[in-house]
């Protein structure tokens, strides 16, 4: 029997959200994952079993939940070979040397790396872009055969498989409150960290008189409680609505927006939308096929109302199908437009801020 077995709810959660396939004896890799428009397809082959499946199970997992296979503008080799042994110095180096693995171990010693953990996979790549040759010689143990089919809804596809992972724990919120171009965790089980998007949230709030605690909030509509604080109110704290474009690529950085959400909520009420040709409020993995393909930011605002919140937050490329009528019907409240690279705000108020996503 295995010593190393896979974690209950991460089993539950393969068979929910992942297509098993068995490979055959002459495969050339002991393993490969592949993402599809219908979910991920992770294939073993049929004569590995027990702690060498299981480990390679682990291996396979890392590569999604990093969200590896969106990775863009990368030598897609050479970043599979970064990958590898990132995840890799998170599992057992004999069973990844049985495996004919990539061993971080001597890119450690080489490049004066920590030799129990590796740095983020973007490092490992920019350290060995120089050396793409020698490097590709190195053994991996998976094949990516990267996307398969229509780009968005693949995107869609991987967004659901790490919310259901969310659902079942094997990820938590606490980790995701960042994004991120690159997969670049440094555990198997985990999600980029970069710059924090929480932080840029926070500082447009606080930029635009808005966010805190209740005791920030003071006004002179009714007398004080507090002897010495007459005149000064304690309020509710400040409502605000974060809506999410689906349409497009922004989609794959949901999971980032919903833990960065879920940590806002220690200092504001917070209430999460998707969108793209229609709206819904989020309710879980289904509200992201809910909405259709378009980029109608009008049928969010329909939702949110003019007067509701005071302040919302809106995830977008900015490549609007209806700017002038979203103009038109968007709340009052100042608006955070919180934009991927080299995007530009549809429109924008003097009230208004613009933070870029990264």
């Amino acid at each position: 029997m295995s010593k190393y077995q896979l974690p209950e709810n991460v089993k539950r959660w393969l068979a929910k959200s992942v297509i098993m396939i068995d490979l055959p004896e002459d495969f050339p890799f002991p393993g490969l994952v592949k993402l599809t428009p219908y979910g991920y397809h992770i294939g073993i082959k049929k004569n590995i079993h027990g702690e060498q499946r299981d480990t390679l199970l682990a291996h396979e997992i890392g590569h999604i939940i990093r969200g590896d296979m969106l990775v863009k503008n990368v030598n897609p080799l050479l970043w599979n070979i970064a990958a590898d042994a990132c995840i890799n110095s998170n599992l057992s180096r004999p069973i990844i040397h049985e495996l004919q693995g990539v061993d971080y171990d001597p890119i450690a010693e080489k490049y004066n790396l920590n030799p129990d953990q590796a740095p983020g996979a973007k490092i490992i790549y920019d350290l060995l872009k120089d050396e793409i040759e020698q490097q590709l010689q190195q053994g991996s143990m998976d094949q990516h055969e990267g996307m398969e089919g229509n780009e968005e809804e693949c995107r869609k596809a991987h967004v659901r498989t790490i919310l259901e992972a969310l659902a079942e724990e094997i990820v938590n919120e606490g980790s995701i409150t960042s994004s991120g171009k690159y997969g670049n965790s440094k555990s198997v089980i985990a999600i980029p960290k970069r710059q924090p998007l929480l932080e840029s949230w926070l500082l447009a709030l606080r930029s635009a008189k808005i966010g805190g605690t209740p005791a920030r909030f003071r006004s002179w509509i009714r007398p004080g409680r507090i002897p010495g604080m007459k005149g000064i109110a304690r309020l509710p704290r400040a409502k605000v609505a974060v809506l999410a474009d689906v349409s497009g690529s922004v989609v794959s950085l949901l999971p980032n927006i919903l833990g960065a959400a879920k940590a806002l909520q220690k200092v504001c009420n917070v209430k999460v939308m998707v969108w793209a040709t229609d709206a819904q409020w989020y309710i879980g993995p289904d509200s992201v096929t809910n909405v259709g393909g378009g980029t109608q930011l009008s049928s969010a605002f329909k939702i949110t109302g003019k007067n509701n919140f005071d302040a919302v937050v809106i995830i977008t490329d900015g490549e609007l199908a209806d700017p002038s009528e979203s103009n038109k019907i968007a709340p009052v409240c100042p608006i955070i437009w919180c934009l991927t690279e080299n995007a530009k705000a549809p429109w924008k108020r003097s009230r208004d801020k613009v933070v870029e996503l990264v």
